[in-house]
Formats: C-alpha cells, structure tokens, sequence
C-alpha cells in the first residue's frame, strides 16, 4: 500500500482502487464480527489523505458472509480519485448476489441508461432437444386475440416463449429451474440474515438450502463435463483439459 500512496502522489492520473480491503470503516460495516476503531480511523485517514472517493454500494449491505452464517462484513469496495468522478459523475457501485465464494461480486456502472422493454429471448439450448420443434410447433398454432398483422406476430412469438419456458423448466430444464430456486432462497436467506438475527431452525434452513445448491450444481458440472467429452470425442476439442 505504501508504493501505491507514493505513486498516486506524483501522478496525476484517474485512480480507481478495488477490492477486498480487508478492512472497514464503521461499526455498522460489521455484524458479529470484532470491530477495532483504530484500524477503522487509518483505513478513513488513508482514503482522505488521498484525495479518494468511497464510492457508495448498492444491491446488498455487506459483502463478505462467512460460511457459518453468522459473521457479516463489508469489506469490498471501489475508491476512486476526484477527477475521475468528475469524468463520470453518475457512476455508482452493485453489489451482486454470490454465488460460490464467499465474498460478493461488486461491479463498478457509469449512468442509468433505460434500452426499453426487454427483447423476446429464446435460448440455443432449448432448441437443442428433440421435443423441442413440437412444442413450438403447438404454440405457434395457438389463438392470439390480436388483428393486426404485426401484433399477430408478435403475440404469437410470446406464445412460443411462454410454452417452451413451461415445457423447459418441467423437461430438460428441470435442473436448471431447481438450481435457479435454490440459488434465489439462498440469497434471500443471506439478505434476511444481514439485519436480522435467525434461530436455529432458520439457519438450519439457509445452511441446507446451500448444501442442496452446491449438490444440484455438482450434478451440472458433471453434465458440462460429459457433453465437453463427447465433443471431444467428435471434433477432437483441444480445451477438454479445463474441465478434467
């Protein structure tokens, strides 16, 4: 740290610092952990002597969850200089929901740009199954109320969406759909626990609804792992090795 405050001293540059700091700057940053004021004060001192920015998180309060459960910190954060808030004032920080660490993945987004209504998707490996061309053959055929041409259209690519995510998530994609639950109980579980303090059986649950997470991902990652092989198998696939 003392090469970096040297070297921001004598360059004029925009400065952006992230990371896991490993260190907070309040009380409040820290649930049923141990909170030591000095540290805290040195932690601020440096981030004012430097003319920096702690740019404000939003999404969640604390970013790092220990694996118990129980100890709440937020230690990841964006620092940036003066100047490059002033090249782009409208940036602000996310945090995300995590996933496999224990730390959440915090991104750094400049503006607030509205792209509209979100565009039909219909996602490749849908159509890779076999009942996949009858599912959108039935929903094509089905009524839509509208009249006009283009709306007759559209309504009809709705109706093709609609019943490949309900034949989906009850097919091929009942995997996914499950790891999906599970990995939205988990987060809410996290969120609920960062102001909250949970019982026994509330913990049990959350621990249990992660267990069941990373078994249901398992069963996944062996899924990617055979189809990589039988590629391989077919065209040779140099990348196999990643997934050994």
């Amino acid at each position: 740290m003392r090469v970096v405050i040297d070297v921001m001293r004598y360059d004029k540059a925009m400065w952006v610092l992230l990371g896991d700091f490993n260190e907070v700057r309040s009380k409040s940053e820290r649930k049923n952990t141990n909170f030591l004021e000095h540290r805290a004060k040195r932690f601020s001192n440096f981030i004012k002597d430097n003319n920096l920015i702690d740019i404000p998180l939003r999404g969640r309060i604390y970013m790092r969850i220990s694996t118990n459960g129980v100890e709440f910190s937020k230690l990841d954060r964006f620092l940036v200089s003066k100047n490059f808030l002033q090249q782009w004032p409208n940036t602000h920080a996310l945090v995300l929901n995590k996933k496999h660490t224990d730390h959440c993945p915090i991104i750094l987004k400049e503006g607030n740009v509205d792209f509209g209504p979100k565009p039909t998707k219909v996602f490749d490996e849908w159509l890779h199954h076999k009942e996949a061309p009858e599912v959108i053959k039935v929903a094509w055929l089905m009524e839509v109320k509208s009249s006009n041409l283009d709306c007759i259209f559209r309504d009809k690519l709705k109706n093709v969406k609609a019943e490949l995510r309900k034949w989906y998530s009850t097919s091929p994609g009942k995997l996914k759909a499950e790891i999906d639950e599970l990995t939205e109980l988990v987060n809410n579980w996290e969120i609920r626990a960062e102001t909250d303090v949970l019982n026994e059986t509330q913990l049990k649950d959350w621990m249990d609804s992660r267990d069941n997470l990373f078994k249901r991902e398992k069963v996944e990652l062996e899924m990617l792992k055979q189809k990589s092989r039988f590629k391989w198998a077919l065209e040779g696939d140099e990348n196999t090795k990643f997934f050994s």
